[in-house]
């Protein structure tokens, strides 16, 4: 009996240790929001074995630079109901950075130093694109001659006196569709580009103004972070395609840019307005010419704006502001894609399975019975994940395949949840997938990748090439039917 008592002591001391953050106190918080400091909740459970090992690689991470002059907060997930409903949080092991009050990003689930390491680097390392802008600003304005800060103030109060704003598209608006040329030359359009996801579609003014840069710079920053979600970025400006290659180039952008022609895009949105004679004389004075820019003279510029466009071209964020000097904060975009545009895209129970890593019922899911040939891919991101000829039926009531289409496709990580050791499969991009267990058959290498369906779109082989998959329709070129015994 006095050993097992030692021993509980032992291990509380051993939890005391790796707890070694700052308690949630709802005072200390409201303090650190007024400081704007940077934050970082860890929602944990003390009977989580994934919270634990969360808050051990916390521990090991305490010197990481990206956590410097960060206040962590441990969140007691069975106590703190306000703040989880405050903050929308269902599931412990979750980890919510915020600046200030601001959320700036969330991971729940992820225990390796590498994945938390990542996360915080993109949530903690810089300052945010607000501060960035201001500083930029105030620069500007001291090395601009006084009537040159002038005539753009009083560009900027006329704008806001038309009440253009008012007129542009915003949230529960449907986007347009429509074709633009792209840094190459070749027309997309948004109903080809949507197919594969949510689109953050910035309208920017041309590679000569530096906000636009600045902008520009911290959507590839956040690149990751939206192709994690499945989203893709989409810039617009009204230049011609061989200066926004050049910008492309320049900030090293692996995005889409896209040239609007005459602000005709813009125009849909009702963004387009048309430089005064003031204004044009002042640009032209800095060595901007917009008829060589955008090859004609027309003189338009879109009023500086980011939407976040769904699936079902429906707007789910808006950012407007006439002053160019103002841009839409990646990070807000991002939460706008969880809260708003993800939970629109998917239903509850994908919701929580791909997003939240629950568990769906076994024999009660829509693939695991499935014999079409064609692929799964990503419920969220849409990238390719496992093939109809490598499924089998495991007889476990979920679907089962012997490997991935790609093993760069899937990571795995260790999964002690349950009181049981498993591997936890995960898409590239972060989405719950299920686990790999060594009971596979024997003759295709011997492993299970056991898959919620609720974690999948299946893609059959008619469809690959309409879908964007064209290079796995050879896989499939000894199938006639579409059918195939698994």
């Amino acid at each position: 009996m006095k050993s097992f008592t030692l021993a509980l002591i032992s291990l509380f001391s051993a939890l005391s240790s790796v707890f070694a953050h700052e308690a949630y106190s709802q005072s200390a918080f409201t303090q650190a929001k007024k400081e704007n400091a940077k934050i970082l909740f860890h929602f944990h459970a003390d009977w989580c074995p994934t919270c634990i090992q969360q808050a051990k690689t916390l521990e090991a991470l305490k010197a990481d630079p990206d956590l410097k002059d960060v206040r962590i907060f441990r969140v007691d997930f069975d106590k703190e109901n306000a703040l989880k409903h405050e903050f929308k949080v269902t599931a412990q092991s979750t980890f919510i950075a915020l600046r200030g009050g601001q959320e700036i990003g969330r991971s729940t689930g992820k225990t390796s130093e590498k994945d938390l390491s990542e996360f915080f680097k993109a949530s903690f390392a810089d300052e945010n694109l607000k501060m960035k802008l201001d500083n930029l600003k105030k620069e500007a304005a001291t090395k601009m001659p006084a009537e040159k800060l002038k005539v753009i103030e009083a560009s900027i109060e006329k704008l806001r006196s038309s009440k253009i704003t008012s007129k542009a598209m915003k949230e529960g608006d449907t986007a347009p569709n429509f074709q633009l040329k792209n840094i190459k030359g070749k027309t997309v359009s948004l109903s080809d580009l949507i197919k594969r996801g949510p689109i953050a579609l910035t309208f920017y003014r041309g590679g000569w103004c530096p906000y636009c840069n600045l902008q520009l710079r911290e959507f590839q920053k956040k690149l990751s972070l939206f192709n994690a979600l499945g989203a893709q970025v989409v810039a617009v400006s009204p230049e011609k395609p061989s200066e926004e290659a050049l910008t492309a180039k320049k900030d090293s952008l692996e995005f889409v840019v896209l040239s609007d022609e005459h602000d005709k895009v813009a125009k849909s949105f009702g963004l387009s307005y048309n430089v005064d004679s003031d204004l044009k004389k002042a640009y032209k004075d800095f060595g901007v010419d917009l008829g060589k820019n955008q090859g004609n003279e027309d003189w338009n510029l879109p009023v500086p704006a980011t939407y976040l466009i769904g699936k079902d071209r429906k707007i789910y964020y808006s950012f407007v502001d006439v002053d160019y000097r103002n841009r839409a904060e990646p990070t807000d975009i991002l939460k706008a894609i969880r809260e708003k545009e993800l939970k629109a895209r998917l239903t509850s129970e994908e919701y929580k399975v791909a997003v939240e890593g629950g568990t769906e019922l076994p024999f009660q899911n829509r693939y695991y019975h499935s014999t079409e040939a064609g692929i799964y891919v990503d419920i969220i991101s849409n990238e390719p994940l496992f093939s109809s000829l490598d499924k089998f039926d495991s007889g476990t009531g979920w679907p089962s395949f012997t490997k991935p289409i790609e093993q760069k496709q899937v990571d795995e990580k260790n999964d002690s949840s349950f009181g049981m050791s498993r591997t936890e499969i995960t898409s590239a991009t972060g989405s719950h997938l299920g686990h790999v267990f060594n009971d596979g058959p024997a003759d295709r290498g011997g492993l299970r990748y056991c898959i919620n369906s609720a974690s999948l779109r299946f893609i059959p082989v008619k469809d690959l090439e309409a879908e964007g998959y064209p290079e796995y329709v050879k896989m499939f070129s000894g199938i006639k039917d579409g059918k195939k015994k698994i």
